[in-house]
């Protein structure tokens, strides 16, 4: 009996003296998986025109190509360095959605340089999504560089999403449709805006 005690006696204060340490290993845990957004690491830089997402333009049934373009002089600092990927917003999930880059181009995507990715399985939308290239594609900053989203959809509907109205600059809403070919989201509606299309670049 008096060992049984003595047991018990010295496990109650172990566990007096590790509880608050316990304590606070849970919090840390518990604040690390409440973050909303992973950082981002040191090597990788967001190549981007657009702002904050605010919404996204309703489409029609069918396919369409959202398209952002950065000329040759938003591209002077990352030159030679490594586009390995693309970050994009979706609002509603798509049928399909296909990624790819391309160099070259002033009113349309050039065919040079291409690198693309095709979104399989289950594609998620809410929120912004990485999808990273098999191959990095090299950035020359003597060409522009265009980055295209196309999505398949099944009815009129919400899907790459958008910054707020007013806020766009030269390059940032390239839309194609079967109707009307490449133009601008401007000239098509009088809306300015940017799509939620970056470049991810190491």
């Amino acid at each position: 009996m008096f060992i049984l005690a003595l047991l018990k006696n010295t496990i109650m204060k172990n566990l007096l003296r590790f509880f608050p340490v316990f304590l606070l290993a849970l919090a840390a845990v518990t604040f690390v998986a409440c973050e909303e957004d992973d950082p981002i690491p040191d090597d990788l830089t967001v190549l981007r025109l657009d702002g904050d997402n605010a919404s996204g333009p309703i489409r029609a049934a069918g396919t369409h190509r959202f398209a952002v373009r950065f000329d040759e002089s938003r591209l002077t600092e990352f030159d030679g360095k490594n586009l390995t990927g693309v970050r994009l917003f979706v609002g509603r999930a798509p049928l399909s959605l296909e990624i790819s880059a391309h160099e070259g181009g002033d009113i349309i995507p050039g065919g040079t340089g291409e690198r693309r990715i095709v979104a399989g399985g289950v594609i998620q939308d809410g929120g912004f999504f990485d999808y990273t290239f098999i191959d990095p594609l090299p950035i020359d900053a003597s060409q522009a560089l265009w980055l295209v989203a196309e999505v398949e959809l099944a009815e009129d509907q919400q899907s790459i999403g958008c910054d707020a109205n007013g806020s766009g600059v030269d390059g940032g809403d390239f839309i194609f449709s079967s109707a009307t070919g490449w133009t601008t989201f401007e000239n098509e509606t009088g809306e300015n805006v940017n799509w939620n299309i970056r470049g991810l670049v190491e």
